[in-house]
């Protein structure tokens, strides 16, 4: 699964493993096990018009934002709520 992490204005780093926007570690209880244990490394982004970074739960497999950059807003299509 793919989580919209960063939107526009939003500045996105990783730092000793964890994610920041804003510079405040987000709060990820929906890591995978592996996730938490590896950590995450990403590099600095500020989020422009238009686009989302994001990032996939099981971050030692997925393919991302890390991977292809930002996305644009309107390839996203759905959204989970729970």
């Amino acid at each position: 699964m793919l989580r919209v992490i960063g939107l526009p204005g939003d500045r996105i780093e990783c730092r000793d493993g964890r994610v920041l926007r804003g510079g405040t570690a987000l709060d990820e209880p929906y890591l995978s096990f592996e996730s938490e244990v590896v950590g995450t490394e990403c590099a600095p982004v500020t989020v422009p018009d238009g686009a989302v970074y994001v990032l996939g739960d099981s971050r030692p497999v997925a393919f991302d934002s890390r991977h292809w950059g930002l996305i644009s807003a309107d390839d996203v299509t759905g959204r989970l709520v729970m």
